[in-house]
């Protein structure tokens, strides 16, 4: 019997070990996606920025 409590009882904390890395996942998903965008505004800004000038200046 204390074969099988065991086994149950370590089955358990891998459920629980499998449940905190998923949770860690989606945070880490959650993340990335939050630096994808500001790669994205930055990347923007700065392509706008390095031809505005020149065009409000009238050299484009």
């Amino acid at each position: 019997i204390e074969g099988v409590h065991y086994i149950a009882d370590h089955l358990r904390a891998e459920d629980a070990d499998f449940s905190v890395k998923q949770d860690w996942k989606y945070v880490a998903m959650v993340i990335d996606r939050i630096f994808l965008w500001m790669f994205i505004i930055v990347c923007l800004l700065g392509t706008v920025g390095l031809f505005l000038p020149p065009w409000l200046a009238g050299m484009i």
